[in-house]
């Protein structure tokens, strides 16, 4: 019984050893796996530089970002705005981590794998007696476990270690069965699946995959910040042609009030009216359509920096 339980201690422990020993190898392959791979997964260079130059001294207080009333940014505010909460780009920023779980989920081909199961049961037998001609009761209990590790290597091999153990017990006798075995499984592909280029082509197409979608991200942040920087002085330039329309149609309105009064003393023929009145018509017009255009371009500016807040596309950015 002694040497029982003591060649089963042995094989427990040798058995426990081994997992950990290639556990151990499985951790160390893993820098080798990335480096055939094409090394491992680095994030692309997407990250956007930018140098803020303040007028105010350095003890001044930033101005408010956001505010319940008209929205005052200047470019560089403009860019951090819209950088930090555009929609598109919040979702553009998602792309590479959606596609580094397919990368993630190639690589786990090459992660080992655990089972382990364990099992008992009880019979309740009746056998012929050792001894005469009677009958005797008999309950065997059995307990079975069984602990396997599989790795597949992008060589194309497989190594499983699988180790088990049963015991058996009988009422019948005074000592219990112990029955343990341990083996290690190598199997090799010869022809399909053989070779680091065919198992890792998929490894290596998911992080391609995953260093477009981040040099993706990176052209879309570009575009979008020429975006907002092209749309702020399409702005600004709306505006300074609305002042100059209302302006002119000042001009014109002055001019159209000396001409009704040259008129009036009989300087001027009431043919030249209708000149001076269509100058103001057309200024009136001009007016209207910048309006139009600014309120236009408003929007888009509005829809680009996408401010938090309230009521949103009701404020006017200055």
């Amino acid at each position: 019984m002694k040497s029982a339980n003591f060649l089963y201690r042995r094989l427990g422990i040798f058995f426990i050893s081994s997992l950990w020993f290639i556990s151990t190898s499985c951790n160390m392959l893993e820098q080798q796996i990335d480096h055939a791979a094409g090394g491992p997964g680095v994030p692309a260079d997407n990250a956007v530089s930018m140098r803020l130059e303040f007028t105010e001294p350095p003890d001044a207080k930033a101005p408010q970002m956001v505010s319940p009333g008209p929205l005052r940014v200047t470019i560089s505010e403009a860019i951090l705005l819209t950088l930090e909460n555009n929609r598109a780009l919040v979702v553009e920023r998602l792309n590479p981590s959606i596609q580094k779980t397919f990368e993630d989920q190639e690589r786990a081909v090459f992660d080992p794998e655990t089972n382990a199961e364990i099992s008992g049961g009880r019979a309740d037998t009746e056998r012929l007696a050792r001894i005469g001609v009677d009958t005797e009761d008999e309950t065997i209990d059995t307990v079975d476990g069984v602990i396997s590790l599989e790795q597949f290597f992008p060589t194309g091999t497989t190594v499983a270690v699988e180790g088990s153990s049963l015991m058996t017990d009988s009422s019948l006798n005074v000592d219990s069965f112990y029955r343990a075995r341990f083996g290690i499984t190598f199997t090799q592909a010869l022809l399909r699946g053989f070779g680091t280029q065919v198992n890792l082509a998929r490894l290596r197409q998911a992080r391609l995959d995953t260093r477009l979608t981040e040099y993706e991200l990176r052209g879309f942040t570009e575009f979008l910040v020429a975006q907002v920087e092209r749309t702020y002085w399409d702005y600004a330039l709306a505006r300074r042609q609305i002042e100059i329309f209302e302006e002119s149609l000042k001009l014109a309105r002055q001019q159209l009030s000396e001409t009704e009064e040259l008129i009036g003393v009989g300087r001027l023929a009431e043919s030249e009216l209708a000149a001076v009145q269509a100058e103001v018509a057309a200024q009136e017009q001009g007016l209207i359509n910048a309006r139009s255009s600014m309120e236009s371009i408003r929007l888009q500016l509005l829809r680009l920096l996408n401010p938090p807040g309230i009521r949103l596309w009701q404020r006017t950015v200055d």
